[in-house]
């Protein structure tokens, strides 16, 4: 009896000893894995915010602040670019309060549209309204147009001009096929300042 008793008590005892081991060797992985995701985190930081230096050197007029885009623009690669009036293929940004933009001069097609910049510098053109027919389609549903996805992505690219990026009109943030050529033939290109 003395004999098991004691065996009890070494066997308790190695128990726990190799218990307070194991918890040490957690204590020590956990804390050996929150350095590593430490050190992880301050590098990816310190790389991040190296490459965000870069392209700020690289291309600073990319960045352009929201006075820089608004004003009135006129398309560049369409042909009509020596005409002095706009011709359904001019731009106007403004962050204040919605603007027209003509979709189409002999359907009468017009849109009011919103925009807002981003944080990496670029420019979406929100649907607001829209109105006007054309012949395939004798009417448009202009009120089931989604309302906050964006019509149109625009760039700076360089001193007073922009390009516009067309991506369509969307309907539960599905692009309505039908109609996604509307603005895409006179909106969609290079802008310049006028």
């Amino acid at each position: 009896m003395k004999n098991m008793r004691f065996l009890l008590c070494l066997l308790a005892f190695a128990s726990f000893a190799s218990c307070q081991t194991d918890t040490k060797k957690n204590q020590n992985q956990t804390e050996t894995s929150q350095q590593e995701a430490r050190n992880d985190f301050t590098e990816t930081a310190t790389r991040n915010t190296a490459d965000t230096n870069s392209v700020k050197e690289e291309n600073p007029s990319k960045l352009a602040p929201e006075p820089a885009y608004t004003g009135k623009y006129k398309r560049l690669d369409d042909g009509k670019e020596n005409e002095t009036t706009c011709d359904c293929n001019c731009l106007e940004i403004n962050f204040d309060h919605p603007v027209d933009v003509c979709i189409d001069k002999n359907a009468k097609l017009q849109i009011q549209v919103a925009y807002t910049q981003t944080n990496d510098g670029k420019v979406k053109m929100y649907y607001v309204s829209g109105s006007g027919k054309t012949k395939t389609f004798k009417s448009i549903p202009w009120e089931k147009f989604d309302k906050d996805t964006p019509l149109a992505i625009i760039e700076y690219t360089k001193n007073e001009e922009l390009e516009l990026d067309w991506k369509g009109f969307t309907q539960n943030k599905e692009l309505v096929v039908d109609y996604a050529i509307f603005g895409k033939k006179n909106l969609e290109g290079k802008f310049k300042r006028i």
